[in-house]
């Protein structure tokens, strides 16, 4: 699987809190009704390049250009930033046509390209420490876009909301449920308002533990600094 992990960082002084851009799965995807990161599974298309990559790095970009495409096809129909222009060359394999407007972190382009942070790239591991086959992809998003961003869905269905949240939470508590307040009226009544996070988030949080705080500031510092977007 791939997954693109969004992050901001609110400055409150000389004090940052690190956010996770957090996803609440519609009734007809798998673990409905349940917290995640945008992403999915490989395209066959994408398996077979993965396969026959004649390097670590092709491969990579192979997955990262993937954890893209679940981008586009999950929480790409938003408003409040500038919408992207991707070409389909840029893809390894793209959803047939590509949405006319992508509206996502300018940063999100920045995934595709051959230098991006290696430190970004996380494959995720089993209970027992054992690496496998699902990776995800730290994407810092600028802070003036991260306050003006409001994701959406391209499938109504596919996505109930989105909520940015302290990763310091997630790694300290990850059996936390979070609260989405801007539920359905109907679906509060049926089903609350508090969602626990997808089994496989919440051993991704787990494992990495606070290892993964260390990340995210480094891939900001790396990839955000460069544009004088810090």
């Amino acid at each position: 699987m791939a997954h693109v992990v969004y992050t901001r960082a609110l400055s409150a002084g000389r004090k940052h809190t690190l956010q996770v851009l957090m996803m609440l799965r519609g009734p007809t995807c798998g673990s409905p009704y349940t917290w995640c990161v945008p992403g999915g599974g490989w395209e066959p298309e994408e398996r077979k390049m993965i396969s026959s990559a004649r390097s670590k790095a092709e491969e990579m970009r192979v997955r990262r250009s993937a954890s893209v495409r679940e981008a586009i096809e999950e929480i790409s129909a938003g408003c409040g930033i500038p919408s992207l222009q991707i070409e389909e060359s840029l893809l390894t394999f793209s959803p047939s046509p590509l949405p006319r407007d992508i509206v996502l972190p300018s940063t999100t382009l920045d995934m595709l390209e051959p230098s991006y942070p290696q430190e970004a790239s996380i494959q995720a591991k089993s209970p027992t420490g054992n690496p496998i086959n699902s990776y995800y992809f730290v994407c810092p998003v600028p802070p003036l876009q991260a306050a003006e961003w409001e994701p959406r869905s391209p499938l109504e269905t596919d996505a109930l909301g989105f909520q940015w949240v302290d990763l310091e939470l997630l790694v300290n508590a990850p059996g936390t449920k979070l609260a989405l307040e801007t539920i359905d009226i109907e679906l509060r009544e049926e089903l609350g308002v508090e969602f626990p996070l997808t089994p496989w988030i919440r051993g991704f949080f787990i494992t990495e533990g606070w290892h993964l705080i260390d990340t995210v500031r480094t891939v900001h510092d790396k990839v955000l600094a460069s544009k004088d977007q810090l």
